[in-house]
């Protein structure tokens, strides 16, 4: 299992605010998590406009399947 590394984020007080109002329905367990996921999310979001959605719908499915998101 990777090891988390800790990073210092900057966020609009709007912007946390979305996040927070958010959290449960992003199935999030803290602050840390939504990111996590938003990322991967958007990422996998940039790879499908640049042609390498397969990996990203894999991923997507097999969360889904599994129950993760």
């Amino acid at each position: 299992m990777e090891k988390k590394e800790k990073q210092a984020v900057w966020l609009y007080p709007k912007t946390k605010e979305l996040m927070v109002n958010h959290l449960k329905a992003a199935n999030a367990t803290s602050q840390s998590d939504f990111i996590e996921k938003a990322i991967r999310f958007y990422s996998g979001y940039l790879d499908c406009n640049s042609g390498i959605a397969t990996e990203y719908l894999a991923h997507v499915l097999t969360s889904i399947i599994e129950g993760d998101i």
